[in-house]
């Protein structure tokens, strides 16, 4: 017996439908469960990855078939004004334009956030899941296109464009769009208005501590230098890395980190690109600090430029791809909050050395406490 054909079809009273419903809506929720899993998390049930256009469809077919659960469950609440109910077949188009029969039923296709509303599904998810499959819908309710919500459900569900972004976009109501607009202004751009919100949204961020990975990036050339033990601390530009650990193709954290910045060497008169357009290369620690200390707002600060409340340290002028509002000005989708060490800090043991080579992300060497081994 096929159910949807039944579910769909189904010229019943509202009694019948009703037990109907009860038998067949968890068939729906696990198949719809699973491919929001699926999209979510990026592999199949048996754990193989799946390609950004698996993804979506694995999206669409479940968005499909809450459509059409959810018509059981609108058809059952209409019960007492209708005794018999002609469903015809649910028309699942491109996963955008999902119609759901006649008198009464249209009501399911109103929009997806009356979808949303159908208790069950989330409990048929695992705990990271169901909070993903939340999230998911924290990011349509700000306009986020399908493709930002694909690129996103690929970082850390305690990321802060998972977690936090979207609420603080509601309070301010703002859409995805016109945040992204405001996070490329560089903060001489900004009015007074949108500096406010901007730095309230960028102090929303929850600050490192302790427990916290972070990830600093750096130029292929510099990988020996720490081999060598030359070098055994950071500073500088870092990020948390469930907000960048995501990040390997070398075109991709060149423009997510904005690293295509260029300088001029007064030594040799030229300009210098450090990360040019065509390298494939480069090199990052992921780390904990050792000292917590190190940590403080002092020393590890937000790179705030001049025109926000509290302005990084080191900036003599803040030039473009900076952009002295905290975030980095990634014209990709990621939303990176950046964070500057003004000095040197100690790593803790354990922090990891890695190489990447044409997206290939390798751990070339482990801290020992002294040195990369």
């Amino acid at each position: 017996m096929n159910a949807a054909n039944q579910a769909l079809d189904v010229t019943e009273t509202a009694n019948t439908f009703s037990n109907l419903e009860k038998a067949e809506m968890g068939i729906y929720g696990l198949v719809s469960a699973n491919g929001f899993s699926e999209y979510l998390t990026g592999k199949d049930m048996f754990g193989n990855a799946l390609t950004e256009e698996q993804q979506q469809n694995s999206l669409y077919q479940a968005l499909g078939l809450l459509a059409v659960g959810g018509g059981a469950y609108y058809v059952n609440k209409l019960q007492a004004e209708n005794a018999v109910y002609q469903v015809p077949r649910s028309q699942v188009g491109n996963g955008n334009n999902l119609e759901i029969g006649t008198k009464g039923i249209d009501n399911v296709g109103k929009s997806f956030s009356e979808v949303r509303k159908l208790n069950g599904y989330a409990d048929l998810m695992s705990p990271e899941d169901a909070k993903r499959y939340g999230q998911f819908w924290d990011k349509v309710d700000i306009g986020m296109t399908n493709e930002a919500r694909v690129a996103t459900s690929q970082m850390d569900s305690s990321s802060y464009v998972n977690g936090i972004l979207p609420k603080k976009l509601k309070e301010h109501n703002l859409s995805y769009d016109e945040f992204t607009n405001l996070r490329l202004k560089p903060d001489y751009m900004l009015n007074d208005s949108e500096r406010l919100i901007m730095q309230d949204i960028r102090d929303s961020v929850p600050r490192p501590d302790k427990n916290t990975t972070l990830i600093k990036n750096f130029h292929e050339r510099d990988i020996q230098k720490y081999l060598d033990g030359d070098y055994t601390s950071v500073k500088g530009f870092v990020a948390k890395a469930e907000d960048s650990s995501h990040i390997h193709n070398y075109s991709h954290v060149r423009e997510s980190m904005r690293l295509d910045y260029s300088y001029y060497d007064e030594y040799d008169k030229k300009v210098v690109i450090p990360y040019p357009e065509d390298g494939n290369s480069y090199g990052y620690i992921e780390f904990k600090v050792k000292n917590p200390e190190m940590l403080s707002p002092e020393l590890l600060e937000i790179p705030y430029g001049h025109n926000m409340e509290k302005p990084y340290s080191g900036w003599e002028y803040n030039e473009w791809p900076w952009t002295g509002n905290g975030f980095t000005a990634s014209r990709n989708g990621e939303v990176i909050p950046e964070w500057t060490l003004n000095k040197f800090i100690d790593l803790r043991e354990g922090a990891k050395l890695h190489r990447v080579v044409d997206g290939e992300d390798e751990v070339i060497a482990i801290f020992n406490g002294k040195v990369f081994k």
